[in-house]
């Protein structure tokens, strides 16, 4: 639990350092997403993970940010992974583009013996 706490904290202060507003340059919430999947750990059993991000960016540019959550869990194991997400748009203003992305996450793994 304790460990939730603390990735509950660092995607909070995530979501407040990029999305507090500053005079110019401010990025804002473009759009939500749910992310649903299967997940088949080594020797664990398959499971379901179910997540979420943000998207935020700044008007009339072409770079997003993506703060998110992933979380799973099966048999005697589980996972929370905070992650982080920067994608840069070839087209600007468009409802559908191409883009080229990077992130990094980091995996709070619990084990019940």
């Amino acid at each position: 639990m304790k460990r939730l706490t603390a990735v509950g904290a660092v995607i909070l202060a995530f979501v407040a350092f990029t999305v507090s507003p500053t005079p110019a340059h401010a990025y804002g919430l473009s759009g939500i997403g749910v992310r649903v999947g299967g997940v088949d750990p080594e020797g664990a059993g398959g499971s379901v993970l179910v997540g979420g991000h943000l998207e935020l960016e700044e008007s009339g540019s072409r770079l997003h940010l993506q703060p998110g959550v992933v979380y799973w869990s099966s048999d005697r194991v589980s996972d929370v992974n905070p992650n982080f997400d920067v994608m840069y748009h070839f087209a600007r203003s468009s409802e559908v583009s191409p883009y080229v992305g990077a992130g990094a996450g980091l995996h709070f793994y619990s084990y019940d013996v």
